[in-house]
């Protein structure tokens, strides 16, 4: 007796493992029976025989099925001869597999990668079997093997992932991978997207898809994409497909489309493209702060920058005019802010001042750079985007710029804190390197506000003026670069324990025009760019400033500056002559009272910011089919502001458009209509989605559960519940 290994194989197709002799006849048999190495009897009858005799002498016998009926068994859709040509591929692979043959096995064998074919599942899993999926062409007998796991999958799966499983074929995995990162429209509700962006040869096919809509609808399903929220990425890759295409057609290019675009391109891109489409014109703002930022930002600078680009005489005439005008109404907005009116909370000395105030929790660097304009912090904002990924943008704001719009008043009251007037005596320490400033940050504490004042850009812009206007801007762009790899290694080498919080803003703007020194500078006055100061004997009325012409001139006490000087301002596009009377072009001067000079950027980052988490509840109750009202109640917990957008779900083809802030540390309901109040089987499993962004523009979708009742037509009172107990 002895434990010889025995391979009964009846239909003779397995493939034989080494060490062990093949048996294929009678005689073979015979011969090998004496022998002690294990057998591999081949055939029917062969087999009958074999086994008889295996166990007269206690050999160990393993009975194996032919691999074609295996795999047939596990996916009964395979025919005989697909079976035998996934038998040929596997070839000698086949001993190295468990018996009976798997699917998962067979297909990690075929293609490798043993976590898709063997993991459970879930978001990720399903997300990677999209990608694989997506990359097949034909694939003849193998796929009737995938599709066949893809079944048990897709029962398997939690009810939100099992339209991923639903893919049969590569073009199906892709349109639904488009669906899953909300590139394309979808009728199923997803779970976030585990990867933003797709790799390898799907993302270059990701980009043609972008592309591919961007041309066949001229650019117009940006804003739905929008919609969708989808990643910050993606948002950009589209923003500029859809440039490249408004570009090649310039006819296409509307202020619609336009307006659209603007936030999610670099500033270069903007420019190009508001070359094609004539802005409105600005007119005048209303002077609640909110709306005159809007005004700015959304119809002035675009404004102002295609006029001036274009050279457009006639408007560029027009827009002087506004500027003008401006300047007077500004003068009153500003006296009543400083004084605690409307917009008094947006000075910029107030905003510097506060950061003692809130910013407890935090090491607060206050950057306070020189003459950087609006359109320039946008561009430095994609430098510090492109520089480093530590950083998140918390607000992009405005801030009303220091009265006249120099250095020497302007930048002391940013960067104490206090009045021009006040500021002069300040003791604050200010840094003016970046090396202090990175010894200063190494034993700061939580709480402490650093101020960093920088020359840049403005010095490029006063002393390479004789470049002339366009080099100039070039050398400005380049500073704001460096400025950007300052920024990263400041917070690279800032000790990691320390919750930073960096704002970047300025002393003042500055004229978005190459303009002429054409106004002579009021005797016992000095004068830079576009204000003067010095000895003056201008009588005021209540107003607190007095115009003549194109000059304003200001009473110090009553917009908080130095006693002692008067004070005079441009309010037209226009510039002092030089101290010796000399005229010429002056590219980019500040001083004055245009738009672009008083209202400075206010732009606050943090570092390491943790993930934004509102927390969201829609509740009512209302009747099938009717329309109802509801209560959609959003709890910002964060200090960042969020615009919430829309309220949607795809379950019941639900879409509310919402245009709405919800502040730092804020709760705000909203009613919320619904045409038809969903039934109780549409509530079974809703969920619902929050759209809203976040102040760098990013879109987020915030799911939830609803918190609905619905009462059915069907549910009448039962009038016999009154007679109980009689």
């Amino acid at each position: 007796m002895n434990s010889r290994e025995v391979i009964l194989d009846v239909d003779g197709n397995n493939i034989t493992p080494p060490g062990y002799g093949v048996v294929v006849d009678p005689v073979g048999l015979l011969e090998h029976s004496l022998e002690n190495i294990p057998l591999h009897i081949k055939g029917k009858d062969l087999c009958a025989w074999a086994e008889i005799i295996a166990e007269g002498r206690g050999w160990h016998v393993t009975r194996e099925k032919s691999p074609l009926v295996e795999l047939c068994e596990s996916c009964p859709t395979l025919s005989q001869d697909e079976a035998r040509g996934l038998v040929v591929e596997l070839g000698n692979k086949l001993i190295r597999l468990k018996r009976p043959l798997q699917i998962p096995e067979v297909l990690e064998t075929l293609y490798g990668d043993v976590r898709l074919w063997t993991g459970e599942p879930g978001i990720l899993h399903a997300f990677d079997w999209l990608c694989w999926l997506a990359q097949q062409s034909e694939i003849g007998s193998r796929l009737k093997l995938v599709c066949e796991l893809a079944q048990y999958w897709q029962v398997q799966a939690e009810q939100q992932i099992k339209p991923a499983y639903s893919a049969r074929s590569g073009a199906e995995a892709w349109l639904l991978l488009l669906e899953w990162l909300k590139v394309r429209e979808s009728k199923h509700s997803w779970p976030v997207s585990p990867q933003t962006l797709l790799k390898g040869s799907l993302e270059k096919r990701q980009e043609e898809e972008l592309i591919r809509q961007a041309v066949d609808t001229y650019t117009d399903y940006f804003s739905a994409l929008l919609d969708r929220s989808p990643d910050k990425e993606l948002i950009k890759i589209a923003a500029q497909a859809c440039a490249d295409v408004l570009l090649k057609n310039p006819l296409e290019v509307t202020p619609e489309r336009f307006h659209c675009l603007t936030r999610y391109l670099p500033h270069d891109m903007v420019l190009k493209l508001n070359d094609l489409v004539e802005p409105e014109d600005p007119g005048f703002p209303k002077w609640h702060f909110d709306q005159l930022v809007d005004w700015f930002t959304e119809k002035y600078l675009p404004y102002r920058e295609w006029t001036y680009r274009l050279g457009k005489t006639g408007n560029r005439v027009r827009s002087i005019y506004s500027a003008t005008e401006f300047a007077r109404q500004y003068l009153d907005y500003y006296i009543s802010a400083r004084v605690g009116g409307e917009g008094s909370e947006h000075l910029a000395w107030t905003k510097s001042a506060r950061l003692r105030d809130y910013g407890r929790d935090f090491v607060s660097l206050l950057m306070v750079l020189d003459g950087l304009a609006y359109p320039d912090a946008q561009r430095l904002r994609e430098r510090i985007e492109n520089e480093t990924g530590q950083l998140s943008l918390d607000r992009q704001a405005i801030a009303l710029g220091p009265l006249p719009t120099v250095t020497e008043f302007a930048k002391p009251a940013v960067a104490n804190g206090m009045l021009p007037s006040e500021a002069i005596k300040a003791t604050t320490t200010i840094y003016t390197s970046i090396d202090a400033v990175g010894q200063a940050l190494l034993a700061a504490e939580p709480g402490d506000v650093l101020v960093w004042a920088l020359q840049e850009p403005d010095r490029t812009y006063h002393f390479r003026a004789d470049a002339g206007p366009e080099n100039v801007r070039l050398e400005a762009d380049a500073q704001l670069s460096t400025i950007a790899k300052f920024i990263t290694s400041i917070v690279e080498k800032t000790p990691s324990e320390l919750r930073l919080r960096i704002v970047v803003t300025t002393d003042h703007g500055r004229l978005l025009v190459n303009t002429e020194r054409t106004q002579h500078i009021p005797p016992g006055m000095k004068a830079h760019g576009r204000a003067a100061w010095g000895s003056c004997d201008v009588l005021f009325d209540k107003s607190g400033y007095s115009v003549d012409e194109d000059l304003i001139y200001l009473d110090s006490a009553r917009f908080g500056l130095p006693q002692g000087q008067g004070y005079a301002v441009i309010a037209s596009d226009q510039a002092f002559l030089t101290s010796d009377e000399r005229k010429g072009g002056e590219p980019f001067p500040h001083g004055g009272l245009s738009p672009e000079e008083v209202l400075i950027p206010w732009f606050e980052f943090t570092r390491s910011r943790a993930p934004l988490h509102l927390e969201v509840e829609l509740s009512g109750k209302g009747e099938e089919g009717k329309s109802g009202t509801s209560v959609l109640t959003v709890m910002n917990p964060s200090d960042v502001p969020v615009k919430v957008t829309a309220l949607t779900s795809n379950m019941i083809g639900m879409t509310c458009p919402l245009e709405v802030e919800v502040g730092p540390l804020q709760k705000s309901n909203f009613d919320v209509t619904f045409p038809k109040w969903p039934s109780k089987l549409d509530l079974d499993g809703l969920f619902m989605y929050l759209n809203y962004l976040l102040p760098d523009g990013q879109p987020v979708e915030h799911e939830f559960r609803p918190k609905l009742e619905t009462e059915s037509i069907y549910e009448k009172p039962n009038i016999l519940n009154e007679f109980e107990g009689f």
